[in-house]
């Protein structure tokens, strides 16, 4: 079958529909799709946070874009290779996160030596075997290898953040300049909570960016954002079903997500919390929300 679309995409209509769809249907595989998407996010999250030093450091921006790239990269080697994450050891899959990280600094042209990413983590190559400094780089190359396989050797990657210009560009050529910078705020937030999924898998960016400005339309009951404008505007007519569903994942995703941390917070005995709702605060910065006027 015929890639969808874009070289920046992975995932043909049918592996969409037979590896996506269907677990985002039904609740219950929903929910637990949900849990280990979460997982896989915050561990990436931990990983990186590693690297830059969060509280002298904290390159916003790039963390997100690394972060983003690093799902995808991950999310398509599991499945160019058939793999599921819950049958990977330990030592296999910390080769493989660890990998996807130094291959996405070099597909943003920020370089880390294998040297020092191998001794970034050395302890967490250590809690089960024992390897030297040697060891571990190695499996860092053959997992970055196998990486590369799966994606092609192309690790250039949408990122949907870039995006941000097109409502930027829409909102100024209709006198509205005023309410670019809390729109794009809006949007922004939407788009931290999309990364959850692989969405980058089988949708473009553009896709996803309007799929969020869409809820952002519907949240706030912004009336002088004419989404249909903004589609045929950037020639995207073909692409309306696809933003839609986009959409509706991605508000299905929020939702959930909200109803978890309100679930939990409500819970009065910390011992019997279902979840630590700092595992699922998907924003990367706090952002002051002002609800602009109709």
């Amino acid at each position: 079958m015929d890639q969808k679309y874009s070289s920046m995409t992975y995932l043909t209509d049918y592996d969409w529909n037979k590896i996506f769809v269907s677990r985002m249907a039904k609740e219950e595989s929903f929910k637990e799709y949900f849990k280990e998407k979460s997982k896989i996010y915050n561990d990436f999250l931990a990983l990186i946070n590693r690297i830059f030093n969060l509280s002298k450091n904290p390159h916003i921006k790039l963390k997100k874009r690394i972060l983003h790239i690093s799902l995808i990269f991950f999310h398509k080697y599991l499945l160019f290779n058939g793999l599921d994450i819950s049958n990977l050891s330990y030592i296999n899959k910390i080769s493989i996160y660890i990998a996807c990280l130094f291959l996405s600094f070099k597909s943003v042209n920020k370089l880390l030596s294998i040297e020092y990413i191998s001794r970034k983590f050395f302890d967490l190559f250590n809690k089960d075997d024992k390897n030297d400094i040697e060891d571990i780089k190695n499996l860092i190359k053959i997992k970055e290898f196998d990486i590369l396989l799966s994606i092609g050797f192309n690790i250039e990657i949408d990122y949907p953040f870039d995006k941000l210009y097109l409502i930027e560009k829409y909102l100024a050529n209709i006198g509205k300049s005023e309410y670019i910078k809390n729109v794009a705020n809006f949007v922004n937030i939407k788009l931290n909570d999309s990364l959850l999924f692989p969405f980058g898998l089988y949708f473009q960016s553009t896709e996803i960016i309007l799929s969020c400005l869409i809820l952002v339309i519907q949240e706030y009951n912004i009336n002088y954002i004419k989404i249909n404008e903004i589609i045929k505007l950037n020639n995207l007519e073909d692409n309306k079903d696809n933003i839609l569903q986009c959409s509706k994942y991605i508000d299905k995703i929020i939702k959930y997500r909200k109803s978890l941390i309100k679930e939990n917070n409500n819970l009065n005995n910390k011992e019997h919390k279902i979840i630590n709702s700092e595992n699922f605060k998907i924003n990367f910065e706090n952002i002051t929300l002002i609800k602009s006027n109709n």
